[in-house]
């Protein structure tokens, strides 16, 4: 069984005792209570979308790689993302790097809600080292978004001249009408 933070009771029934209400519990005290897995998982999404090498380090030795490869598939948020998407959206190609190494390329190609992979992401918002090392770790070049277009296509729309020549240097892009 996995360790819960329990908020206190007595706190809660003090505080319905002196102001005749439901407490509203700030969001700190709600993930207090959370499973320390889920704990993790959303920690994994902050520390990859600041980079905080040093940090990630620490908490992948702490977890083991069966684990660390589920933290890195569970996506959250509106957009969906997975801890691999956060690391790309912010341009951190060595948390990318190090987390694929660890993992063995899991969820390498895992989609956001509206169907970007990782190399979508860094091909549409000019993150070149990040794309090398999606294509290092066999990151699909023909995966589809949600509007049916590939990474190739997300960087024509948005003129990164220089992950389109990346791609096509690559020889796995091809037209699709």
């Amino acid at each position: 069984m996995e360790p819960y933070h329990i908020l206190s009771i007595s706190y809660l029934t003090k505080w319905k005792a002196l102001t005749h209400s439901e407490p509203v519990i700030p969001v700190a005290l709600k993930m207090a209570a959370m499973p320390q897995k889920f704990l993790q998982q959303a920690n994994l999404h902050k520390l990859c979308r600041e980079g905080d090498m040093e940090t990630i380090i620490t908490l992948v030795e702490q977890v083991e790689s069966s684990t660390l490869a589920g933290m890195l598939g569970g996506r959250r948020g509106v957009l969906g993302f997975t801890p691999l998407h956060e690391a790309v959206a912010s341009g951190h190609a060595l948390v990318l790097d190090y987390l694929l190494e660890k993992t063995n390329n899991a969820h390498v190609n895992t989609q956001s809600n509206a169907g970007y992979t990782p190399l979508h992401l860094a091909a549409s918002s000019g993150q070149k080292e990040c794309a090398e090392k999606l294509l290092e770790h066999s990151a699909d070049m023909m995966a589809r978004d949600e509007w049916g277009k590939t990474a190739v296509q997300a960087a024509e729309l948005n003129a990164r001249k220089s992950i389109i020549r990346l791609l096509k240097i690559e020889g796995m892009w091809r037209v699709v009408v």
